[in-house]
C-alpha cells in the first residue's frame, strides 16, 4: 500500500498542533494553575433534609456541596463546585431547582456540567450573581450531581475567604446546603492592606537569592504618609526587637531588608512593622528551611509568636442560624437580594440571597458578633435594584438562632455614558460603584450606546471604577481602566458621571468578526490564523467567541495575513463553512487598532465518520484523517479522531477527494494506513466516511523511523 507523503504528513501535524493551540488560547483562565483532581471537602456535610409528605408517599432530599479544589487559591485559578442532591424518600423525585449565589467581585462563572438525559437543565446566571440549575429525575436512594466551575477574579484581595452555599427548592420548600470555602493568597507575595486576624495587612516578602544568608526585602503600602515605622521579629520562641526603622513615603510605602544568615531553621518567622502614629501593624511571614534557604510564606501553617491565628485558619462553625426578611416600601418582599455575613475581622462567613418571599437563611454559625449586609444592587429584578444597601449588627450566643429583618429604603442612581476613541460609545464595560472603604455596592455594564446606570445607592460619596479588561466583548478589552472619584449621591436623585476611556498609545491590535454569508449570523469556534504577509511565518492563532469576534494583541510591527480556517479541527465538532483569506495584508508597522477585519464565510460541505479496529470494533483515538483533492493531492482538510474514534471535517467544496486514515501514531503499536474516495456534491454533510484499521505489531509500527 502506498503510504501517505511523510513530508505532507509532518506539515499536516504541525498545522494541527497550531489549531489545537487555538483551542487552548481562547479558554478562559489560560495560564491559571490546573484544577486539582483530588477532592477536598471543606465545611460540615450535616444538613437538614427537605421533607414533603403526601399520605404514605415521602419526598425527601438532602443537598450538599463539595469543593474539588485546594483550600487555598490564587487570582486566576479555577475551582469546581459539585452540588449533590440525594433522594432520601420512597418515590422518585423530579424538578428540583438549585441556586448557587456567588460574589461576582471575587468569582466569575466559567461553565457547568449537567446530565441532560436525566432531565437536568442549565437555567442561567442572572446578573452574574447566582447560578441556577434544574435537576431532573432522581430514583429512590440515588444521588444526582451537577458541577459548576468558577474563575477566581483577578481583583480579589489576598487574605479573603470565599464561601459558597447552595439553595435547593423542592415542593415549595427551601433548603440551604453546607458551606464550602477557600482562602485567597497572592502567589507573587505582593502583600495587601486590610484586616488580617489582629494585624492590618500582609507585607510583600521577596528573597533576593535562594542561598544561605539570603537578603529578604519586606515592603508595604499600608502606612500613613511620612509616619515613622519601627520593626520587630516574631520567632517560634518569642519576639525580638530589630534596629530597622523607616519613614513612610508620601504613598505610605516602606521597604526593609533583613539578612537571615544566622537564623535557626524554622517553619515560620514573622517580620512585623508598626507605624508609630497610626498604630498600623503589617506582617511579613517567611520560613527558613533546614538547608538555610529563605522562602516567603503565603499560607501560614501556624502563627508566629506574638501574632494571632492565621487568616487562613478554618472558619469556626456552630449550630446557630440567622434568619430574616428583606423588604422594601410598605413591607413589600424583595427577592434576589444578595446577603453577606462577615465576622468581627471583616472576613466573609457566608453568602446567600433572599428568595421569592424575601426570606433568607444562614446556618452553621458559631457564637459571636457579625455584620449582616443586604446588597440589592446585585439583583436581576429591577424592582429590587432601586433600593439602597443596608447593614445590621447581629449577635449570636449560646447556639440560639437570631432573627434580623431589614427594610430597605429607595436609593439614588449614578448614570452616565462610557465613550472611547473619537467619542464613540464603548459597550460591555463592567462598572463597579464602591464606597469609601472600597467595598463594591452596585455594578452595571455599559449598553450598546455606552450608557450605564447603577441604582439603589444611599446618600454619600462614591468611587466608580470602569474595568474594560473584564468585558465579554473583545473590542472593549483594548481600553484602559478608569476611576472617577468623589461622585456624590443625594438619594433618591440621579447623579451624572461620564467617562472617556483611553487606549495604550503603543498597542497594535487586529480584530474582527466572522459571520455566515447566507444568514448573517456570527460563527463561533472558527480558527483565525495570523502569519507574516511577506515571510508567511506563524504569528498567532485564536478562535472566534460566541459573538463571532476575534482579536490579536501585542503584535510586532509588520504586515500580516489573516485567514479564517474551518477545515482543520479535532474530533466531531466542526464549522460547515469554507476557508477564507482576508483580501489584503493588514499593515501593523505603526501602532493602532485595525478593527473590522471581518469574514463572511460561504457554506461548505462536511464529511464525518468513525475509525475503528478490525475485529474488536472499538473506536481508535488520535488517528490522523487527511482530506486531499484527487486532482492535485493538495491538502484541504485535517482532523484527528476523538476518544470514540469519530471525526468531522468541514469547509469542503464540491469535487473528488481522497481520505487517508493514518493510525501510525495511535496507541502503543499503531495501526495500518487506509484510504478511501470521497465525493462532495453541494453543501450537505456526507456521513459514514468510516474506516477499519488493522493493528500493527510493535516492531512494524516503529519500522518507518529506521534510517531517519
Amino acid at each position: 500500500m502506498r503510504r501517505f507523503s511523510d513530508r505532507l504528513k509532518v506539515a499536516a501535524c504541525a498545522l494541527l498542533a497550531v489549531c489545537a493551540l487555538a483551542a487552548l488560547l481562547v479558554m478562559p483562565g489560560v495560564g491559571a494553575r490546573p484544577l486539582a483532581t483530588a477532592p477536598a471537602l471543606f465545611g460540615p456535610r450535616l444538613v437538614l433534609p427537605l421533607l414533603s409528605k403526601e399520605g404514605a408517599v415521602v419526598r425527601r432530599i438532602s443537598t450538599t456541596l463539595d469543593l474539588r479544589s485546594n483550600a487555598v487559591q490564587a487570582p486566576g485559578d479555577r475551582i469546581r463546585v459539585n452540588i449533590n442532591v440525594q433522594n432520601l424518600g420512597n418515590v422518585e423525585v423530579n424538578g428540583i431547582t438549585l441556586r448557587l449565589p456567588f460574589d461576582n467581585t471575587r468569582l466569575t462563572f466559567f461553565t457547568h456540567s449537567v446530565d441532560a438525559p436525566r432531565g437536568d437543565q442549565f437555567v442561567g446566571v442572572p446578573s452574574n450573581t447566582r447560578v441556577e440549575l434544574l435537576v431532573g429525575r432522581i430514583p429512590v436512594g440515588q444521588t444526582a450531581q451537577v458541577s459548576v466551575w468558577f474563575n477566581v477574579a483577578q481583583r480579589v484581595r489576598s487574605g479573603d475567604r470565599v464561601g459558597l452555599r447552595a439553595v435547593s427548592v423542592f415542593d415549595s420548600l427551601q433548603q440551604q446546603s453546607n458551606e464550602v470555602s477557600f482562602f485567597v493568597v497572592d502567589p507573587g507575595n505582593n502583600g495587601f492592606c486590610g484586616p488580617f486576624r489582629g494585624v492590618n495587612g500582609q507585607m510583600s516578602v521577596n528573597p533576593y537569592r535562594s542561598g544561605v544568608g539570603t537578603l529578604v526585602a519586606f515592603s508595604s503600602d499600608c502606612f500613613l504618609p511620612t509616619e515613622r515605622v519601627v520593626t520587630w521579629l516574631n520567632t517560634p520562641t518569642g519576639g525580638v526587637s530589630l534596629p530597622q526603622t523607616a519613614t513612610a513615603n508620601n504613598n505610605g510605602r516602606v521597604v526593609f531588608q533583613l539578612n537571615t544568615a544566622n537564623f535557626a531553621p524554622s517553619d515560620l518567622y514573622g517580620f512585623v512593622a508598626e507605624g508609630t502614629t497610626s498604630g498600623i501593624q503589617v506582617l511579613g511571614p517567611f520560613i527558613l528551611t533546614p538547608s538555610g534557604q529563605t522562602q516567603a510564606a503565603t499560607l501560614l501553617p501556624r502563627a508566629p509568636a506574638g501574632v494571632q491565628a492565621s487568616a487562613f485558619a478554618e472558619q469556626a462553625t456552630g449550630s446557630a442560624t440567622i434568619t430574616g426578611l428583606i423588604s422594601g416600601d410598605a413591607g413589600t418582599a424583595l427577592r434576589d437580594v444578595l446577603v453577606e455575613l462577615r465576622d468581627a475581622d471583616n472576613a466573609l462567613v457566608s453568602i446567600t440571597s433572599s428568595d421569592d418571599t424575601g426570606s433568607y437563611l444562614i446556618g452553621d454559625l458559631a457564637d459571636g458578633t457579625y455584620t449582616l449586609y443586604a446588597l440589592p444592587g446585585y439583583a436581576d429584578d429591577p424592582a429590587t435594584t432601586v433600593y439602597g444597601a443596608e447593614q445590621r449588627t447581629v449577635i449570636v450566643g449560646g447556639g440560639v438562632s437570631a432573627t434580623a429583618n431589614l427594610q430597605l429604603a429607595r436609593g439614588g442612581v449614578i448614570s452616565g455614558r462610557v465613550s472611547g476613541a473619537g467619542g464613540q460609545p464603548v459597550a460591555g464595560v463592567p462598572v463597579f460603584v464602591r464606597n469609601s472603604g472600597s467595598r463594591p455596592l452596585a455594578t452595571a455594564v455599559s449598553a450598546a450606546d455606552g450608557s450605564y446606570a447603577a441604582a439603589g445607592l444611599a446618600s454619600g460619596s462614591y468611587q466608580i471604577e470602569f474595568d474594560p479588561s473584564l468585558s465579554s466583548l473583545l473590542a472593549t478589552t483594548t481600553y484602559l481602566s478608569a476611576t472617577v472619584n468623589a461622585v456624590v449621591v443625594n438619594a433618591p436623585a440621579t447623579t451624572q458621571a461620564d467617562v472617556a476611556l483611553l487606549q495604550p498609545a503603543d498597542q497594535r491590535i487586529i480584530s474582527g468578526r466572522v459571520t455566515s454569508a447566507d444568514t448573517g449570523q456570527p460563527l463561533r469556534n472558527v480558527t483565525i490564523l495570523l502569519s507574516g504577509a511577506l515571510t508567511r511565518e506563524f504569528g498567532d492563532v485564536t478562535r472566534t467567541d460566541a459573538n463571532g469576534d476575534y482579536q490579536f494583541t501585542e503584535l510586532a510591527p509588520r504586515p500580516y495575513q489573516v485567514q479564517a480556517l474551518t477545515s482543520f479541527s479535532y474530533g466531531s465538532v466542526g464549522v460547515p463553512y469554507l476557508n477564507q483569506n482576508y483580501a489584503s495584508p493588514v499593515d501593523m508597522r505603526n501602532p493602532g487598532v485595525q478593527s473590522g477585519i471581518d469574514f463572511s464565510l460561504a457554506p461548505g460541505a462536511q464529511a464525518s465518520g468513525r475509525v475503528s479496529e478490525i475485529g474488536s470494533g472499538l473506536g481508535i483515538e488520535n488517528v490522523l484523517v487527511l482530506i486531499t483533492r484527487t486532482s492535485d493531492e493538495a491538502l484541504v482538510g485535517l482532523v484527528r479522531t476523538d476518544a470514540g474514534g469519530s471525526f468531522l471535517t468541514a469547509g469542503l467544496v464540491p469535487g473528488s477527494y481522497t481520505v487517508t486514515f493514518d493510525g501510525s501514531g495511535s496507541g502503543w503499536a499503531g495501526f495500518e494506513e487506509a484510504t478511501r474516495p470521497l465525493e462532495i456534491v453541494g453543501t450537505a454533510e456526507v456521513s459514514g466516511v468510516n474506516a477499519e484499521l488493522q493493528r500493527l505489531s510493535k516492531a512494524a509500527a516503529y519500522l518507518p523511523l529506521a534510517g531517519n
